[in-house]
Formats: C-alpha cells, structure tokens, sequence
C-alpha cells in the first residue's frame, strides 16, 4: 500500500504572491509540465547566438563552463514560465497596471508584469513547479492520477 500526499496536480490552482496578487491557473497535467519543460530548453537553445550554438553542438557539455549552461537553464525558465502563464493561468488579481486596476492576462500584459517585477516572476515559476519538482524528486515514472489509482513501481 502506497501512501500519497495529494499535491494538487489536478484541478484549479490559485497561486498567492503577498499582498493580494495573485495567479489562478487551470488544472496543469504532469505530462502538460514536461512538454513545456521540453519545450522551453528547446526554445532555449535556438535563442542562443550563432556562436554560443555552435559551440553547444562542436563541445563536450563539460567544457562549455557554468556560466554557459547557467544562461541556457535561464532562458529555459524564462520561456519555460511565459508558456505557463499563456497557456494555463486563468487570471490574475490585484495587479495593476497604468492606472487599470486588475486588467486582462494577456500576453502583453504578462511581458510588461514580468519585466517590471522579475523578482515576483521568479517566486511564481518556483510555485507553479514545485508540485511537479517533488513528483519527479520522488523518482516515480508516474505521477499521481486524479483517481488516486497511481501504479506503484
């Protein structure tokens, strides 16, 4: 008998990020959250200049230092969390912007919030993905089904 610890994975999710701003978001699958993962370092790697590609496909990954790989994982969560917000969150509150208090999520809008205060964009790509952190952490190929089924391996 396996005992799991239900981490929300499935269903909506509001995010609170202090004072009264929040994010709400749609359920997000585990394979929803890996596809983007994947997603994002692919982006990743075709931002980088032509050099810096070229220097990723000719070098061994060792050789490239820990500031070239610290750039790419970088870019990959800042793709990695516009894609979160695009295609999952269902809004926001307490975000104002101009003088409109609580405007529309829209892509635009997110760009300008997440430039402006980068700090909070951070916290909030940490607690969008730390359920899926853990799931993954735990070593299980599975993640936990809605219907509380999850194979154990």
């Amino acid at each position: 008998m396996a005992i799991r610890i239900s981490r929300h994975l499935f269903g909506e999710r509001k995010i609170p990020l202090g004072g009264d701003v929040s994010f709400t978001f749609r359920p997000i699958g585990y394979s929803d959250f890996r596809q983007m993962d994947a997603m994002s370092v692919r982006m990743a790697r075709q931002r980088l200049g032509d050099l810096d590609q070229v220097r990723l496909e000719v070098e061994d990954d060792e050789d490239l230092g820990p500031e070239f790989n610290d750039r790419l994982i970088g870019i990959s969560a800042e793709i990695m969390l516009d894609a979160l917000i695009i295609g999952f969150s269902t809004g926001w509150h307490g975000v104002q912007i101009d003088d409109d208090k609580d405007p529309d999520l829209t892509p635009e809008n997110w760009m300008l919030f997440r430039e402006e205060n980068p700090g909070v964009a951070y916290v909030l790509h940490r607690k969008i993905e730390a359920p899926f952190r853990t799931v993954a952490a735990e070593g299980n190929g599975y993640a936990p089904l809605p219907t509380g089924n999850t194979p154990v391996v």
